[in-house]
């Protein structure tokens, strides 16, 4: 009998690839072949039907739980898969793929350190498995612990070194450490062991489009779309390259497109909106930005980007109460306090502009993002004298 193995391979987003297989105890049950044909044709609800009536007649069979967990852990139900997860490990202990399979469902519901625990064992029960150090890799990258991951992923490189997935994931923490040069390395040897992987050209456009590099971010992303036409993050990334690098009909066309596919991201709505004012349709970048509020009310920079093009058409009241909502979100934003004081100042409000540029110059040497406000709001802070 069969015990199937859920594998994961990333770049900066979880993919799911194949199941593998390795072989399990026996069972005279014919509702654990019945449960494997149902698992092995997809048809995930029935194979939970038939695991679950083989351990209704045996509950030490380790393996009816492990494939039920197989089957929750499929159709997203992740804690119910960690349960007969566990019920398998604790039947037979010594199964390294249970231990990894429990550490992807960890995973998927956020609980970075149990499943790098879990991985642990994984790697401890079969240290040759590439895969056990490469999704433990995904853990620490989730956690911010960049130099961990690249170890991991260094050592799953060593037992595969001929995946590109594996040099993607690698180079896209590489990235995330700021070593832009070991990261596009990674790129490259990724795309040089398979030209058609989308992962490796959206995540080296990344790359090119922090280095300032637009035409060569744009035309990576426009592989990625070429292999995945559905890839609304590329169509969003290549938004944002052309909108960098001053083409706002083309930023236009890929936001649209984007968020046609991915309706509910926050971020599409706010870049969108920022074209919108480049082309000077305000009233389309205002219902922008208030559609990225009613996605994520906590969005402070949707506040700010709505209060600004509220200040830009003299509407000063409405751009204070945009503008002091995306402070109470994020109050060490630098840009938004040297606005909120140009609001304040439209409005007759002296006394608080005052206080917002000061606002302004104290966060403004603690935001590299927004430093170029430091000078500008001690000008405003002077002229106000």
């Amino acid at each position: 009998m069969k015990r199937c193995v859920l594998f994961v391979s990333i770049t900066l987003a979880v993919l799911l690839a194949v199941q593998g297989a390795a072989t399990a105890q026996g069972e005279p049950s014919s509702f654990f072949d019945i449960g494997l044909d149902f698992l092995n044709k997809g048809q995930y609800d029935q194979a939970i039907s038939a695991f679950t009536k083989v351990i209704e007649q045996n509950p030490t069979n380790a393996d009816a739980y492990y494939n039920r967990a197989f089957c929750y852990d499929a159709k997203g139900r992740y804690n119910e898969a960690i349960s007969d997860y566990t019920k398998s490990i604790a039947l037979k202990p010594k199964e390294w793929d249970a231990y990894y399979n429990r550490g992807l469902a960890y995973f998927n519901i956020r609980e970075y350190d149990k499943a790098i625990a879990d991985y642990n064992k994984a790697v401890e029960l079969n240290p040759g498995h590439a895969g056990a150090y490469l999704n433990r890799g995904l853990a620490y990258d989730k956690k911010g612990s960049f130099n961990k991951a690249i170890a991991d992923y260094s050592t799953a490189i060593g037992l595969n070194p001929n995946s590109s997935n594996y040099y993607t994931s690698r180079g896209a923490a590489y990235h995330n450490a700021g070593r832009g040069e070991k990261a596009m390395q990674d790129y490259n040897k990724a795309l040089e062991l398979n030209p058609q992987d989308p992962d490796a050209y959206y995540n080296r456009g990344i790359a090119y489009n922090d280095r300032g590099e637009y035409d060569k971010a744009i035309a990576d992303y426009s592989r990625a779309i070429t292999i995945n036409p559905k890839d609304w993050e590329a169509l969003y990334n290549r938004g944002i390259s052309y909108y960098n690098n001053g083409r706002w009909d083309n930023a236009l066309s890929d936001l649209t497109k984007a968020v046609m596919l991915s309706p509910q991201s926050v971020g599409i709505y706010n870049y969108r909106g920022l074209v919108y004012e480049e082309l000077g349709q305000y009233e389309q970048a205002i219902a922008d930005y208030t559609r990225a509020i009613a996605v994520d009310p906590k969005n402070g920079y949707a506040y700010t980007n709505r209060g600004t093009v509220y200040h830009n058409k003299g509407l000063y009241e409405l751009a204070l109460q945009d503008l002091t909502k995306s402070l109470e979100i994020n109050p060490t934003v630098a840009a938004t306090w040297f606005t909120k004081g140009l609001a304040c100042e439209g409005a007759g409000r002296i006394a608080e502009a005052r206080e917002a540029y000061r606002n302004c110059i104290k966060y403004a040497p603690q935001d590299p993002y927004n430093s170029e406000y430091l000078d500008k709001a001690r000008q405003r802070l002077q002229a106000l004298k």
